[in-house]
């Protein structure tokens, strides 16, 4: 990303108040007119003259409240984006940290209305990723014309870098798996996912399950998801008993196979021998008398082939 050349995107220290919005408006249709690409597919989905930024606060307000059937507060949504609801509503409905972070939780792209909701985000798993030399030297390589251009501003923007940063390594599978079907991606000039970067040290560094010192527990989880949530472990609890009953179902099936085989075996050698005790002759007795018989006279066959070939010798 050329910071020289998309200055427009960000807001510049004697820009005028209310200027903002119309200069990224105009910097961001200048990048779809200026690429063919990109204008055709402008073009796919609506008129380029009517084409224009939704803002970072009109889209996802509207996102926010209209993705869920239980949304944000508005006091939250307002306070969040620096909107006023008015003297008196502005000075008695407050907004609380419980509210933002639900509404945060819904601006980072997660389903409300999924038991994932809960889950945590990609984060570095080590207290003080600014200390490690790796994540700074992908920082700084990721970054650099950002970070020199705006690093030492009032609004820096390193932390939400930072945070970038873990998500593009926690997400580099996938992306690299678009980059390799098409080979002119434009994520493929991103200097994480070409060749020699740090990418495979980062990996181990960035988790979704709970850091002790980083992050523990997810903020701004609403009644339903916990509900959803809970739902969701007792699906899988009574999953796993059915799994293990119907194991359990054949196995005692296959014992009482056995079982049952045995038990005829036991009756049938009991009957042979209380025959035998009486002197009498049975199918199963005369069969074993037979089998006797063959197995001695293919021993006594044996034995006469062996002289026969010593004699012959």
């Amino acid at each position: 990303f050329d910071c020289e050349a998309n200055h427009f995107f960000f807001l510049e220290p004697n820009t005028k108040p209310g200027s903002a919005a119309k200069k990224y408006q105009e910097q961001l249709l200048g990048l779809i007119l200026n690429t063919e690409g990109r204008l055709e597919a402008v073009k796919q989905h609506c008129r380029v003259d009517h084409f224009n930024a939704y803002g970072l606060r009109k889209g996802p307000a509207s996102h926010a409240t209209a993705g869920t059937t239980m949304p944000p507060s508005m006091p939250a949504i307002a306070h969040r984006g620096d909107w006023s609801m008015g003297a008196v509503f502005d000075a008695y409905f407050k907004a609380l940290a419980t509210g933002d972070q639900y509404l945060g939780q819904i601006l980072s792209g997660k389903d409300p209305n999924h038991a994932s909701f809960k889950d945590l985000p990609p984060h570095w798993n080590v207290e003080n990723p600014y200390m490690d030399p790796r994540i700074v030297k992908a920082l700084r390589a990721n970054f650099r014309t950002i970070l020199e251009n705006h690093g030492a501003s009032t609004y820096d923007p390193s932390g939400l870098l930072l945070r970038c940063l873990a998500c593009m390594v926690f997400h580099s599978k996938e992306i690299l798996e678009v980059i390799h079907r098409t080979t002119t991606h434009e994520l493929a000039s991103v200097p994480l996912f070409q060749p020699g970067s740090n990418l495979e040290e980062l990996i181990p560094l960035v988790s979704t399950d709970p850091t002790p010192g980083v992050m523990t527990k997810a903020t701004g989880i609403p009644p339903h998801v916990e509900v959803a949530c809970q739902l969701k472990e007792m699906r899988e609890d009574i999953w796993t008993l059915l799994r293990e009953s119907r194991k359990n179902e054949e196995d005692h099936k296959e014992a009482r196979n056995q079982l049952a085989g045995k038990i005829v075996d036991v009756v049938q050698e009991g009957i042979e021998k209380n025959n035998v005790n009486n002197g009498n002759v049975s199918g199963y007795r005369l069969e074993k008398i037979l089998e006797k018989y063959d197995e001695k006279r293919k021993n006594d066959l044996t034995d006469l082939s062996k002289k026969f070939h010593d004699l012959v010798q």
